[in-house]
């Protein structure tokens, strides 16, 4: 769904995720993680297994959560963004995929046509496709620590 969304349609190779696969579920674990990256199969999607919930817990603050490390969460990311402080900055955008009970605003439930329209704006403030900074921050199970570094 996000893929044939977004990756598809955008075929910059400026646009980037990475993916972090965190054992969340009882089910999660490094080979289910392998087995998964199916979900996001493009040459842009980088993909990372933590064995902890920690990247998951750095990302509650800046969404919001109070109750659970993020997971199932997209975010998003313009041009230029850095990690100043302790933890990860406010992303321009975001979209989830959690339940009622976590307290998070249901308008914002995972729609991949508009994650795409999103990410479209950001693009368009003046930012070229093809500007080498252009990040997109997806994930299915928890959000990278590593979006520190430069694609």
């Amino acid at each position: 769904m996000v893929h044939d969304n977004v990756f598809q349609k955008i075929g910059s190779d400026s646009l980037r995720a990475y993916a972090v696969w965190e054992p969340i579920l009882r089910s999660d674990n490094e080979q289910w993680a392998k087995r998964s990256t199916s979900i996001l199969n493009d040459s842009r999607v980088t993909h990372y297994w933590i064995d902890n919930r920690d990247v998951g817990k750095l990302f509650q603050t800046p969404i919001g959560l109070t109750t659970e490390p993020a997971w199932d969460v997209y975010l998003l990311y313009g041009p230029g963004v850095t990690w100043e402080q302790d933890g990860p900055p406010q992303p321009a955008f975001w979209m989830h995929q959690l339940g009622v009970e976590v307290g998070v605003d249901p308008d914002l439930r995972l729609d991949a046509t508009r994650l795409y329209r999103e990410l479209i704006k950001l693009l368009g403030d003046g930012v070229e496709p093809s500007s080498p900074n252009l990040g997109l921050i997806l994930h299915a199970k928890g959000l990278s620590a590593l979006t520190r570094e430069r694609p």
